[in-house]
C-alpha cells in the first residue's frame, strides 16, 4: 500500500531521510544561479529555494511555515547561510510572495 505522500496528493515528509534531502531538496547549481538572478537578499533567496523544491516534489505550492525544519535546514547549508534573518511564518503573511 503506499504511503500518505506516494499518493495522487503528495505531501512533504515531516522526517525525511538523509538520502531524500540530498536527493530531492539540495538546490543544483543551475537552481542556486536562478535564485541570484531572481533574489537580491539572503532570505529571498533561501524563501524561493524552499517554495520552487517544494514545488518540484508536491506539484503545488505551500506555505514556507508548514515545511518541515529538516528540509529548511538542508535548503539554507546548500546556501551556505548559518542562520536566517526572518522567521518564514512571518514571510507568508509579508506580501512579498505576490510581489
Amino acid at each position: 500500500m503506499p504511503t500518505l505522500d506516494e499518493t495522487a496528493y503528495p505531501r512533504l515528509k515531516s522526517q525525511p531521510i538523509e538520502k531524500e534531502l540530498l536527493e530531492i531538496y539540495t538546490p543544483s547549481q543551475e537552481e542556486l544561479a536562478l535564485a541570484e538572478r531572481v533574489a537580491r537578499e539572503a532570505t529571498a533567496k533561501f524563501c524561493f529555494l524552499v517554495l520552487l523544491k517544494t514545488f518540484q516534489r508536491l506539484g503545488y505550492f505551500v506555505q514556507l511555515r508548514d515545511v518541515p525544519e529538516t528540509i529548511t535546514e538542508q535548503i539554507k547549508h546548500s546556501l551556505g547561510l548559518l542562520i536566517l534573518p526572518v522567521r518564514l511564518a512571518g514571510y507568508d503573511e509579508s506580501g512579498a510572495l505576490t510581489a
